[in-house]
């Protein structure tokens, strides 16, 4: 999955954990319009401490979602 722009890997992450943009925001403790800014691409940056709380409420790599840079998550591995 090589999406090329933040905003749609974030969209992405969002879908895949099943979150609207509200239920992003009470998580990273943002407000939804600053999500819906992320998604719609007008927002001129992102902090990096709300970067990696973002990544991890989405449960991807913070260099998947800022660089689009595979795999989206952490392989697995086995005990």
């Amino acid at each position: 999955m090589n999406l090329l722009s933040f905003s749609d890997r974030l969209q992405a992450a969002m879908d895949a954990e099943g979150l609207r943009q509200t239920d992003l925001a009470n998580k990273v403790g943002l407000s939804r319009a600053a999500i819906n800014q992320l998604i719609t691409g007008s927002s001129k940056g992102m902090k990096p401490d709300n970067l990696v709380a973002v990544a991890r409420a989405l449960r991807v790599r913070i260099e998947w979602l800022a660089t689009g840079e595979e795999p989206m998550r952490d392989p697995i591995t086995p005990e």
